[in-house]
């Protein structure tokens, strides 16, 4: 049995395209791979409003955006100070079930939040 799981991730300035380094745990125990990369396309909304109503929202208008990179480079234009919001939808393996998980964002500027 898989959990599946929707990340939102609100941002107010650019994601860099070169992370340095990646979070891996120092010790796990019986996880099959501690990491679960969430690199690829996600759904981008340069326009969301900054009230998170708790709501699953609908994506399917959202563009496709590749993750990590620029949503500028990659034809998006958001104001500075105006929220924008990333989704993802990804299955947690069960192996992780009652274990702590943990969601390392590498580069994100100012403020970003995680729903």
């Amino acid at each position: 049995m898989y959990k599946k799981i929707l990340l939102i991730l609100f941002s107010f300035f650019v994601l860099n395209v070169s992370a340095q380094y990646i979070c891996v745990p120092e010790k796990v125990t019986r996880v099959g791979n501690p990491v679960l990369s969430l690199n690829g396309t996600w759904k981008f909304n340069p326009v969301f409003s900054n009230r998170f109503s708790g709501q699953v929202p609908d994506t399917k208008t959202w563009k496709d955006i590749c993750v990590p990179g620029e949503w500028k480079m990659q034809g998006s234009h958001v104001r500075p100070g105006q929220p924008a919001a990333y989704a993802r939808m990804f299955v947690l393996p069960t192996d992780r079930k009652g274990k702590k998980v943990m969601l390392c964002c590498d580069a994100i500027f100012c403020r970003a939040g995680e729903y």
